[in-house]
């Protein structure tokens, strides 16, 4: 992957936290995430449920892991704070 290629991907994956955080919102049934050890537990559950068929649940498995990992990771910029970010600084031969 180029480094052009890799900032197209990185920008699409940050344009499309608000989908999938109005994803978790749907799955858990909630109008507004805490981050909280329960609700990150809870989804974890959802997750461990339905990873093997998250077509029960209405979402191609892509988008469900791609989900998880928004949600995961902005528990985690949540609670010890930090942003996304990018390194583009090459140290092997792919991204």
């Amino acid at each position: 992957m180029t480094v052009p290629e890799a900032k197209l991907k990185f920008q699409q994956f940050i344009d499309g936290i608000p989908a999938c955080i109005a994803t978790v919102k749907k799955l858990l049934n909630k109008e507004t995430l805490t981050y909280e050890v329960e609700e990150v537990k809870a989804f974890e559950e959802l997750y461990e449920r339905y990873f093997r068929n998250p077509a029960l649940i209405g979402l191609e498995r892509t988008y469900f892991n791609h989900v998880f990992e928004v949600y995961i990771g902005t528990a985690y910029l949540w609670h010890f704070g930090g942003r996304w970010y990018i390194d583009l600084n090459k140290k092997y031969d792919n991204f």
